[in-house]
């Protein structure tokens, strides 16, 4: 959606239309009107697209960093109780075992 003229307004709906989306990866939004009004709508979206990796914001009228310095340093912080927390813990620490297997069996299969 590169330089399509979207404003905050647009962005309000486009956000509405994609919150349940869970397989959107990424939101190229270049070159358009967004300003930090807009981005702010962005927040459903990234609580509700589970799967959004990216958001591209290069050349909008953002202005200021006041405009999205709240937005911004909140991406990622949401309450979550000891059982969660010890849990993605959990999903951590088996990622790691299963990524540490993998370089192990691609080394032995270059060295073998």
């Amino acid at each position: 959606m590169r330089s399509c003229n979207l404003t905050d307004s647009s962005i309000q709906t486009l956000v509405t239309a994609l919150k349940d989306n869970t397989s959107l990866k990424s939101l190229d939004l270049y070159g358009n009107q967004i300003t930090g009004e807009g981005v702010h709508h962005f927040t459903m979206l990234i609580e509700s697209a589970s799967g959004l990796e990216y958001i591209g914001l290069a050349k909008n009228h953002l202005g200021k960093w006041s405009d999205v310095k709240d937005w911004l340093e909140n991406i990622g912080k949401f309450p979550m109780t000891l059982e969660e927390v010890e849990e993605y813990r959990q999903k951590e620490k088996e990622r790691e075992l299963a990524i540490q297997k993998n370089q192990k069996v691609n080394y032995n299969i270059k060295k073998g």
